[in-house]
């Protein structure tokens, strides 16, 4: 309840900015937004970043997570994330067809990303 009134609360805001793919709030998500970014990275991509990440912060609480929430993994994380392009991939490229009042930019690897983010400057 308390995520849910806190995602309510940005999304009623003239301009907001979030992340995350939560399953079960995507839908009122895209019915709310103009723009998605989606990072339709491989699986080694990711899993590199989580392996570089973990190695990086691990036990700490990295700016971006709450202050109880120290940086960790575990094997159920890791296959998560290693399945999620066979397992959710296409379920999430099928709302973002469905969206059709939403611009939808895909970059399939970092160099994509990082060329965008660079053009915004």
């Amino acid at each position: 309840d308390e995520f849910d009134q806190m995602m309510e609360a940005e999304i009623r805001k003239d301009e907001w900015i979030m992340d995350g793919n939560f399953n079960r709030t995507m839908p009122y998500r895209l019915s709310r937004c103009d723009t998605v970014i989606y990072l339709d990275y491989s699986r080694v991509t990711c899993m590199l970043g989580v392996i570089k990440r973990v190695l990086t912060t691990y036990g700490t609480v990295r700016p971006d997570m709450g202050e109880d929430c120290p940086e960790r993994v575990d094997l159920e994380f890791l296959k998560w994330v290693w399945n999620f392009n066979k397992n959710k991939r296409e379920r999430y490229h099928q709302m973002l067809r469905d969206a059709t009042h939403v611009q939808v930019l895909v970059f399939k690897n970092r160099r994509q990303t990082k060329k965008f983010l660079e053009s915004l400057s």
